[in-house]
């Protein structure tokens, strides 16, 4: 073999590793809050459903599953984490994912995984993901007694949600609802004979790049505090560190029970969050947020709020929220005070094991003055709060048989009266037939006005297709405090679904309702359509 032959295996054989090692130089590029983004894409030789991992020396940092492509970087859902992973570890591909040809590829290094690769590699870009449904619905209710409550309702529900618009870093949200309400004749000046109740819920644009950078616009709610409400404007969100991000919001204060908008009042706000760990094992995630409300130079409200959940492997969760209004001008001559804690939540929940679980919630919030209630006597305004503490527990026993109770009890403000509240549940799958299912249910109640209970029993099957049919029976007894007077008022409810054929589905409900306070026919029909 003469020199220039051994040149030219060298010189091929260079090439080719270099070309199939241009795969592994990869590393983590932005961490988000549920996936994980590295420095390779389609260009490079990735495809969706690959398996890499983040590797140090010979130990396993942690495994991720190739989720979304783009050209030169990857979006990744995380499989497994050994240990705490950071931007600019390294990421070294693990296992190709399969794809149905005779053809294989070969990994540039020896892989853990025996899982072959197939063909060459085919480069695919983010489709645009579209999810929702278009549900119709009619309401009627044909009223039996001599009052004449006849009601009907049409509603349309719409839920639209886009992923990877185009292609692209942007997702869309979108979701509204609107009522037709027909009474048999008006009631009032605020309860017309007819009128539109329509809602907007969500109209919102979000650009989310593999980048420290992220923007929403529109009627936007977050989760990361969502204590602060709606809002109609801009969010802005800047990764500081791995686990740090910071971000802010202006707008308008929509009412979006009633999809008004409410131009008088202007929202303005920062926030600091904190996020370690993923779903299903330890999870910390906290946020501390400062918020405004203004009418003109006129404040309406201004509150710090503090949110933190707590998770580890399933077993337990924690969730707090916290609202510490800063009282100035008019507020702090309503109030007598610079400070309050206007709110205060709590709630957690512990699985003992995987058919016994206990868990609580305490609800210490309070009424806070703002611009609208500016001028509301005080007595109203402490009238209808209440505070209070639940518990709950669940066990299942024999696979079959599902127990659940909870307990609790609140209070006013000026602690009047208490109202003492529980329920006991009992759920028996397979009963007699499989996949048939009894629940019967007590529920009581006790407070200054009156006290009653509320028996009910529910037999059903839910179907492999998907369809599903229910008979249920009930009644609500109470007793006037004020007179000793006992009321009855008892049901028989028949209600069902069926998946059609091109995604279509039908819902409906009967119950024939006869008693004391309501006598009559109610009806829900909705046609639907899931996409």
């Amino acid at each position: 073999m003469n020199v220039s032959k051994i040149l030219f295996l060298i010189l091929a054989s260079w090439m080719i590793l270099l070309a199939g090692s241009n795969i592994t130089k990869m590393k983590i590029s932005y961490i988000s809050a549920n996936l994980v983004y590295i420095s390779k894409g389609s260009a490079d030789g990735l495809q969706v459903n690959d398996t890499v991992e983040v590797r140090i020396g010979n130990k396993q940092i942690a495994m991720f599953k190739v989720s979304h492509l783009a050209r030169h970087s990857a979006s990744c859902k995380v499989l497994k984490q050994n240990s705490p992973y950071h931007v600019g570890d390294p990421v070294f591909l693990l296992s190709k994912h399969n794809i149905d040809t005779k053809q294989t590829v070969k990994p540039a290094f020896p892989v853990i995984s025996s899982q072959k690769s197939s063909a060459p590699f085919i480069e695919r870009k983010n489709r645009t993901r579209i999810r929702g449904y278009l549900g119709l619905q009619w309401y009627q209710f044909m009223d039996r007694s001599k009052l004449g409550f006849n009601f009907n309702q049409p509603t349309v529900r719409f839920k639209f949600k886009a992923d990877h618009l185009w292609g692209s870093d942007l997702r869309f949200n979108f979701y509204v609802r609107s009522r037709y309400n027909q009474r048999q004749r008006a009631f009032s000046n605020g309860t017309p004979k007819n009128e539109w109740n329509n809602r907007l819920y969500r109209f919102a644009l979000a650009w989310e790049p593999p980048g420290p950078v992220q923007l929403q616009v529109g009627r936007i709610i977050s989760n990361v505090f969502s204590g602060l409400g709606y809002i109609d404007g801009l969010q802005a969100e800047y990764q500081v560190k791995q686990n740090w991000k910071m971000g802010g919001f202006a707008g308008i204060q929509p009412q979006w029970q009633y999809n008004d908008y409410r131009t008088s009042i202007q929202k303005y706000g920062l926030f600091l969050n904190y996020l370690q760990g993923t779903y299903g094992r330890k999870r910390t995630e906290i946020t501390l947020a400062a918020s405004g409300a203004y009418h003109g130079s006129v404040v309406s409200r201004e509150y710090l709020y503090l949110q933190s959940s707590y998770a580890s492997d399933n077993r337990w969760n924690l969730y707090q929220s916290l609202e510490l209004d800063i009282n100035r001008a008019w507020r702090q001559q309503k109030s007598r005070s610079t400070f309050n804690v206007s709110g205060l939540y709590l709630s957690g929940q512990y699985r003992f094991t995987n058919s016994m679980s206990a868990g609580f919630s305490l609800d210490n919030r309070q009424n806070y003055w703002t611009y609208d209630i500016y001028t509301l006597a005080d007595s109203l305004f402490d009238d209808a709060f209440r505070q209070g503490l639940r518990i709950n527990a669940s066990a299942r026993v024999f696979n079959d048989y599902l127990f659940y109770i909870t307990a609790g009890v609140r209070t006013r403000s000026d602690y009047a009266d208490y109202t003492f509240s529980g329920a006991i549940r009992m759920t028996k799958n397979n009963f007699i037939f499989p996949k048939i299912n009894l629940s019967t249910r007590i529920s009581g109640f006790s407070n200054y006005f009156n006290q009653g209970i509320n028996p009910s029993l529910r037999i059903g099957k839910y179907f492999k297709q998907g369809h599903a049919l229910y008979l249920s029976y009930g009644n609500y007894i109470y007793q006037l405090s004020s007179s000793g007077q006992n009321k009855l008022n008892q049901w028989v409810r028949l209600n069902g679904q069926i998946e059609l054929p091109a995604k279509l589905y039908l819902a409906g409900t009967y119950s024939y309702e006869f008693g004391d306070d309501r006598q009559g026919h109610t009806f829900i029909t909705e046609l639907g359509y899931r996409f």
